[in-house]
Order: structure tokens, then C-alpha cells, then sequence
């Protein structure tokens, strides 16, 4: 969901993903975060969400709807979830 929450508002503002980031991460590192490899900085969501014009909680409340969604999926199909 916080990949296509991103999608829509960088649209909406006709901001690349690269200038969206452009002085806070490699774009790399932006895309781990958005296919949920790497957690959300806090202080990233908030940089994120001023660029885009919404609440930081807006963009947070996203990437906190993935890790449930993941870990609901998990516990539905009853695979193993192991934390590293």
C-alpha cells in the first residue's frame, strides 16, 4: 500500500520518485523500502510527506498497513514468520 500511496501523490504533484528523494536516500535504498525490505525511517516519512504535501502520519499509516497485511497473510496461510 505505501508503494501505491507514493505512486498517487507523486503523480498528483508531478514529482519524480528521483527528486522525490533527491538529498534524503539513494533511490535504491527507496525502492527496498517501498517493496518492504527495509522499514520507513520515521525522519524519512516526515521528509516524504512535506515534499508531497500531506501528514507524515498519512505515509506512515501506509507502511504500517503493509506490515499487517504481510503478517496477516502469514498467519492465514499459516506460513512460518521468522524474525531475523
Amino acid at each position: 500500500m505505501l508503494k501505491e500511496r507514493i505512486g498517487l501523490l507523486s503523480k498528483r504533484k508531478q514529482i519524480s520518485r528521483k527528486d522525490l528523494v533527491e538529498g534524503l536516500v539513494t533511490q535504491t535504498n527507496f525502492a527496498n523500502i517501498l517493496a518492504d525490505r527495509y522499514p520507513l525511517p520515521e525522519d524519512l516519512a516526515e521528509a516524504i510527506a512535506g515534499r508531497l504535501g500531506v501528514s507524515p502520519s498519512y505515509i506512515v499509516k501506509a507502511a504500517a498497513q503493509d506490515e499487517e497485511t504481510q503478517w496477516l497473510w502469514h498467519v492465514r496461510t499459516g506460513a512460518c514468520l521468522r524474525r531475523v
